[in-house]
């Protein structure tokens, strides 16, 4: 995830947009939307240039409401380093299945 220079928002501002056409879930859990932002395990990250040309302005009060600060430069590297969950997950399975 990039995160300087980016907005960063909660997971729940796309909550609004369930089930529209455009958005992509992944088997991991992640969620796109055309190629313009991703959302990883709890925060959603995308350059500001993009939130501005793609999110209509009439929907910016909607994506304020779940606006947080960026992570730290700290937890970024430390997030960088946890045990995706599906790795996890899979890893369980293969050690309870063994």
């Amino acid at each position: 995830m990039r995160v300087y220079g980016d907005l960063v928002f909660r997971k729940e501002v796309l909550e609004k947009y369930q089930g529209a056409s455009g958005f992509d879930l992944a088997d991991n859990g992640s969620v796109s939307c055309r190629g313009d932002w991703g959302l990883g395990n709890e925060l959603l990250a995308t350059a500001i240039g993009d939130f501005a040309e793609g999110v209509p302005f009439y929907e910016w009060p909607h994506w304020q409401q779940y606006a947080v600060q960026p992570p730290s430069y700290e937890t970024v590297e430390v997030l960088k380093q946890e045990q995706k969950l599906p790795d996890a997950v899979k890893l369980w399975f293969r050690r309870s299945a063994g």
